[in-house]
């Protein structure tokens, strides 16, 4: 295959440019979940140590996806990916109230010492603040509870210790972005390239429709270049284009924290995840088949494992980690 932008060879299966970064399938191919097979991939295939030869997962259990659901209505996955040794991402789900949750996920940076112990620290750290905060109305005040969770794990990351004997690597450092439901609103914040969508339903008569936001912009080269006002075909031709600019960890500064707010409506899916997905996903859009939005019959656990699947079917080259939340008017009952 030829990248059509920088004119570079690419293997069949790679979704990206490795020479440019551009995206070289317009459309991802969307597998359905498997019914029965060996594997829950639909693999029938494994190496001699047990590895399924598609998706990567072992059958001995030890590499199983990570599975955590919070009653009905909020659930997560999370899995190491084809190619990498250790997952280095962390997810968190918290119910605070009847009509209160906060997700949290963050996605160590590889080239950083304790890139997992980074990761968890900030998921922890940022949910206990936000579940140790009482109750606000103002939703200006909820902005500064969520900015100050996610600084409160900067700080904590930052107090970790950094031994001599690893000076090749950087400091401890991850992403971050944490999404909390406060009634009929949303309210979000972020630090790096793990991501934020949110899915509404466009219209309630069956099959619904739904429409996908992405609500969070990446601290990434790529997003910085194209605010300089370098064009998007010359920026991605940058080898930098996919590094991040910002992490929580940083020694040198404080990173700048990104807070938003949407209202929420009937019918509304609250989707964060890493890089390890969504470089897959060019057009968000495609969330809703993925998901399979209109099969009532899932659980979220099994919509989670569906996203985790089809990543590691594109390729896995990503610790891959989603959290969904499924909100509905029977959340504020």
């Amino acid at each position: 295959m030829e990248c059509t932008q920088c004119g570079a060879q690419a293997e069949a299966s790679h979704a990206f440019c490795e020479a440019c970064g551009i995206p070289l399938k317009a459309s991802l191919p969307i597998a359905p979940l498997p019914e029965a097979s060996a594997c829950v991939c639909g693999c029938v295939q494994f190496d001699e140590q047990g590895f399924c030869e598609d998706c990567g997962r072992s059958q001995t259990g030890l590499e199983a996806i990570t599975v955590t659901e919070v009653a009905a209505n909020m659930a997560s996955a999370s899995h190491r990916g084809r190619h990498h040794a250790e997952n280095q991402d962390a997810v968190g789900l918290v119910q605070v109230a009847i009509d209160r949750y906060a997700l949290a996920v963050a996605d160590g940076v590889s080239t950083s010492y304790c890139a997992r112990q980074a990761a968890d620290l900030a998921v922890h750290t940022a949910l206990d603040a936000l579940q140790t905060h009482t109750v606000s109305v103002s939703p200006a005040s909820i902005a500064d509870r969520l900015r100050s969770a996610i600084l409160a794990a900067h700080a904590a990351i930052v107090q970790l210790d950094m031994p001599a004997s690893d000076a090749d690597l950087d400091e401890p450092q991850t992403t971050c972005v944490v999404a909390q439901v406060e009634g009929t609103e949303l309210h979000f914040g972020w630090v790096g390239d793990s991501r934020l969508y949110l899915l509404r339903a466009c219209t309630a008569s069956p099959p619904p429709s739904y429409a996908v936001q992405l609500l969070t912009e990446d601290d990434s080269w790529l997003n910085a270049q194209m605010r300089a006002g370098i064009s998007v075909n010359d920026a991605l031709k940058d080898r930098n284009a996919h590094c991040i600019t910002q992490s929580l960890g940083m020694r040198d500064d404080l990173p700048c924290v990104h807070i938003g707010q949407v209202d929420l409506a009937p019918e509304c899916w609250v989707l964060l995840c890493t890089d390890g997905l969504w470089n897959y996903v060019p057009d968000a859009q495609d969330f809703v088949t993925l998901l399979a939005l209109t099969q009532a019959d899932l659980t979220l656990s099994e919509r989670c494992m569906r996203l985790v699947d089809f990543a590691n079917q594109q390729g896995g080259h990503d610790n891959i980690s989603v959290a969904l939340l499924h909100y509905t008017s029977s959340i504020l009952q």
